[in-house]
């Protein structure tokens, strides 16, 4: 729980208001929309541009809130007097197609229409003496706009100081917990961190906080307004900070990534064109088409992170399959004209495109024991003998990690004891008084078989389904009940009262990015993220103590390994007959047909009994 204060120094906010400024910029549309038409605008000019009756939204003008704004994915600055951001925005965002948000909003506002309910909150809103200004956006929705300051803030502004953007992004993050932390407290209005059914808009964790003028039906502004304030863990967010610069790659290092990637995966596509290997030729031609006749910006964006050379190469895969009008392809001037002016605020490696088709480990930075090989640096590697669970001195400082640690991340490869080491950790944090973790796997089948491994292992342990079909409500439970809840991906939004959120094979978390954080509940203290495979998720993310799990005597096996259904256009063409096979085939009917259709393999069985049952035998 966040807890805030009034600033009592009368003072203090009287020279604040009176330094407070606003920045109109010219619509949000268009080629236009960075340029700031009015800068430093003061209290008393600004409801002419936060006012325009009966305009189109298109036209309407832009005011930005905070002195630091990031328009086309820049971070510009404003005026010199406190450049660190203060302002955090309430929008109250319902659509007509939206009846679970809608639904959410009148519960917690105890209203039987979303017209009475918003009536409450804008009488609440211009009686709030924090509030200074609000108002009914063009669309019928609420706007309105509050001071939020942390002591941290009132230090930095007091010296003369450049701006660390680093640092003001999580001040503003924090900035923003405390308010939703307000709104709960005083409307009883609840975030979720869940698109689908938040009626508070996410845009409140936005930098500028911007909204375009509105036709003024309620508009209220109070140029005397109290102001917010709050004590921040200083030693915590500056480590934060810290530690995510120090793991940030630079454009130089990206660069780099996505060119060497480029050069092994051109020299893939060569090799390939000259083999004799119709099918090989067409699986792979197959691939490049479902990646190339569509467009998305990321991959745009990571196109352009590489050098000239290979764009031009990209830009030839485009021209052979692109078949649509929004990517220019006339010539390569004008496709690297486009891609150059595609806005971004990251860029993601190449490989995470194009793996279907080439995967490689050439992309590393370096060669790093204290690093992976997308360049994110470990914070200890820890070796064990045979599985880690088992080693007692090891999986006691493993546990401390755990406990000192608001979230870990675990490399470490399969059939190290992982689930063993994770199961031992959730039956001390529950004898500890721990009453709600949630254990989560992207695999619904997977979940079924923890089901059986924790039932016979720990028999004691109270185990609530959160996946295929099932929804944790969390009304049903107690709050001193132990409860583990065994979830899927998209039912972790339920989890709202969880204290400890555990994701194994969290390279399959992600749904909308890469990015781990978009998935995280704000409410939740400690989170433990599990992969063989996290490097490119964690390129971007912050805030996290990265363990390297290794084995210390590792024997390579010389084993093909295919995981697919695909018989014809896959299986078949990845078979090595050199080689042992594996094959991953999620078909118990069609198994046999599979085995026999591969001639001179003699293929063995480790299946199912029936479809019903999850265990296997040989």
């Amino acid at each position: 729980m966040y807890k805030y204060r009034k600033l009592e120094h009368e003072e203090y906010v009287s020279t604040f208001r009176r330094q407070q400024s606003f920045y109109v910029f010219k619509s949000k549309k268009g080629k236009d929309s960075e340029q700031c038409e009015h800068p430093y605008v003061g209290f008393a000019d600004i409801k002419q541009y936060l006012v325009e009756p009966n305009i189109e939204k298109d036209k309407r003008k832009l005011i930005v809130f905070n002195n630091l704004a990031e328009m086309n994915g820049q971070m510009r600055r404003g005026q010199e007097w406190k450049e660190y951001n203060h302002s955090v925005m309430l929008d109250i965002d319902i659509k007509e197609t939206e009846p679970i948000k809608l639904n959410n909003y009148l519960k917690d506002t105890k209203s039987a229409t979303k017209e009475e309910a918003h009536a409450k909150i804008i009488k609440q809103l211009k009686a709030d003496p924090y509030c200074f200004y609000c108002d009914i956006s063009h669309s019928g929705d609420i706007k309105a706009l509050f001071t939020i300051l942390s002591d941290k803030y009132i230090q930095l502004t007091s010296v003369n100081k450049d701006v660390d953007h680093d640092l003001a992004r999580e001040l503003h993050k924090e900035n923003v917990h405390v308010f939703f932390q307000y709104l709960k407290d005083t409307y009883n209005l609840n975030y979720y961190n869940d698109r689908s059914i938040d009626y508070l808009d996410k845009a409140a964790f936005s930098y500028g906080q911007a909204t375009h003028s509105t036709n003024g039906n309620e508009y209220h502004l109070k140029q005397d307004a109290s102001i917010l304030c709050y004590q921040i863990n200083e030693k915590s967010i500056v480590e934060k900070v810290r530690k995510q610069q120090e793991s940030k790659k630079t454009d130089d290092e990206v660069l780099q990534l996505n060119n060497n990637y480029s050069y092994a995966f051109f020299k893939f596509i060569s090799a390939v064109i000259k083999e004799n290997n119709t099918d090989r030729k067409g699986y792979v031609n197959k691939n490049l088409r479902t990646i190339f006749s569509n467009y998305t910006f990321p991959f745009l964006i990571s196109i352009s992170n590489t050098d000239v050379f290979f764009q031009k190469y990209y830009y030839t895969l485009y021209k052979k399959y692109y078949n649509g009008d929004t990517v220019d392809i006339t010539t390569f001037e004008n496709f690297k004209s486009f891609i150059d002016t595609i806005p971004s605020s990251f860029i993601l490696p190449l490989e995470s495109f194009l793996n279907k088709v080439y995967s490689t480990s050439l992309t590393r930075i370096k060669d790093d024991k204290d690093k992976d090989f997308f360049g994110n640096k470990y914070d200890i590697t820890l070796r064990y003998k045979e599985f880690v669970g088992k080693e007692l001195a090891q999986k006691e400082k493993i546990f401390k990690i755990f406990d000192t640690n608001n979230s870990v991340v675990i490399k470490a490869a399969a059939g190290g004891g992982k689930t063993t080491l994770i199961q031992e950790y959730i039956v001390k944090k529950f004898a500890e008084g721990m009453n709600r973790i949630v254990f989560c796997i992207p695999k619904n089948s997977l979940l079924t078989q923890l089901i059986k491994i924790i039932n016979t292992n720990h028999p004691d342990i109270r185990i609530v389904n959160n996946f295929n079909g099932h929804k944790y409500d969390t009304s049903e439970y107690g709050a001193s009940e132990k409860v583990l809840v065994l979830s899927s991906t998209p039912n972790l939004k339920y989890c709202c009262d969880a204290e400890l959120i555990i994701i194994d094979e969290v390279q399959n978390l992600v749904a909308y990015s890469n990015t781990i954080i978009s998935n995280r509940l704000n409410n939740v203290k400690q989170y433990i993220y599990i992969s063989a495979t996290p490097e490119m998720y964690l390129i971007y993310e912050d805030s996290y103590y990265y363990m390297n799990l290794e084995k210390e005597t590792y024997e390579k096996k010389d084993i093909n390994v295919i995981v697919s259904n695909d018989i014809n256009n896959t299986i078949k063409k990845l078979v090595d007959k050199d080689r042992k096979q594996m094959i991953f085939y999620n078909n118990l009917d069609n198994a046999r047909n599979l085995a026999d259709s591969i001639k001179g393999i003699d293929f063995s069985f480790l299946n199912s009994k029936t479809k019903d049952d999850s265990d296997t035998y040989k």
